[in-house]
């Protein structure tokens, strides 16, 4: 019993350890942990086990934008709301704890959400000036559905 609980611990910890390594991802030479890029402007990735790391080269140069700028951009919002400092944002359903790190890469089509919390009545008043920004990206433009009898059909498909 005692060798058991020993391997499940000593195998446990070396899982964790094994988990916790993970190698960086380098886009010339800058940390790419929080960047959002499109795969199509990708035109090599390289491994390096020297420096332990994986190297993106672009096609071309990347133009990156920030939350701010996507959502000053896109926002419905009056003016008053696009503060910034009591926005919540959300990009492709990943919760954004740190906004000034993130960038997004420009060539991507994006879709904004917004959630305004001002006529939530569950919640403390001091939280229903908040904004809860979603933003989809997609590397090729969505096009518009509807809905018919339950079904979603593209607009452009041909129904048979």
């Amino acid at each position: 019993m005692r060798e058991l609980i020993v391997s499940i611990v000593f195998v446990g910890s070396w899982f964790s350890a094994l988990c916790q390594n993970q190698s960086p991802i380098f886009l010339n030479e800058d940390d790419l942990k929080t960047t959002f890029l499109n795969e199509k402007n990708i035109t090599s990735m390289d491994v390096d086990k020297k420096r332990r790391g994986i190297f993106i080269s672009p096609k071309k140069p990347f133009v990156f934008l920030s939350l701010d700028t996507i959502y000053k951009r896109f926002s419905q919002l009056p003016t008053i709301a696009k503060s910034g400092d009591n926005v919540i944002y959300t990009v492709d359903g990943k919760l954004i704890t740190e906004k000034d790190k993130v960038k997004i890469d420009a060539s991507f089509y994006v879709y904004l959400k917004e959630k305004n919390l001002s006529k939530v009545n569950y919640i403390n008043n001091k939280f229903r000036d908040l904004v809860i920004v979603e933003i989809t990206l997609s590397a090729t433009e969505i096009k518009p559905k509807i809905i018919l009898r339950g079904g979603i059909d593209s607009l452009t498909s041909k129904n048979e």
